[in-house]
């Protein structure tokens, strides 16, 4: 067995340091170059090819749901009535003769008709002036402000219910304030 002899250690050393570290390093930095090459589409951090279309334009939209009614501000303009927050199962709907659904009525802007979805829900909003609500086949409970306070009225199913100033002209203008229902 031979044996060996500091020499060949420092030789080994020397090595090391002069050629084989620096190379190692070189070859490290070039496949950092190439991983940011293959995922960027360049080294030097401009993007295109697939990497460019998978970036998204903007953020994207929000995925929590703020119950906020759709297209609110466009029936305030056009019929006066402010539909704030719901979740989505009694939607405001053009009025017809099939019996199915819960009306409103206002002294200054008249009928308005809701389509409540079978299992109920509920609706905030702001409606003036409203004196009478007619039931749908749902248990219906209005909230309603007159005279600084809110009162809550039962509206009997299939039947008319006198809310507001309907039940007392000395109650003055009142506001439905919201619109809960259950199956």
């Amino acid at each position: 067995m031979a044996q060996s002899n500091g020499r060949e250690g420092e030789k080994g050393t020397e090595l090391l340091r002069t050629w084989l570290r620096p190379a190692l390093a070189a070859l490290g930095a070039a496949l950092t170059a190439g991983v940011v090459t293959m995922t960027t589409g360049s080294a030097a951090g401009s993007v295109s090819g697939p990497a460019a279309q998978q970036q998204p334009a903007e953020e994207p939209p929000s995925i929590v749901e703020d119950y906020t009614y759709p297209g609110a501000n466009k029936i305030l303009q056009e019929r006066g009535i402010l539909l704030r927050k719901g979740d989505g199962n009694i939607l405001l709907v053009e009025c017809d003769n099939s019996g199915q659904l819960m009306e409103v009525w206002s002294r200054s802007k008249g009928k308005f008709c809701f389509r409540i979805a079978p299992r109920g829900g509920y609706l905030t909003l702001e409606v003036p002036e409203v004196y009478l609500a007619k039931g749908d086949d749902h248990a219906i409970q209005v909230a309603v402000a007159e005279k600084g306070s809110t009162k809550h009225y039962d509206v009997a199913r299939n039947g008319w219910t006198s809310i507001g100033e309907g039940t007392d002209p000395d109650n003055g203008p009142a506001t439905l304030l919201e619109i809960r229902a259950a199956a």
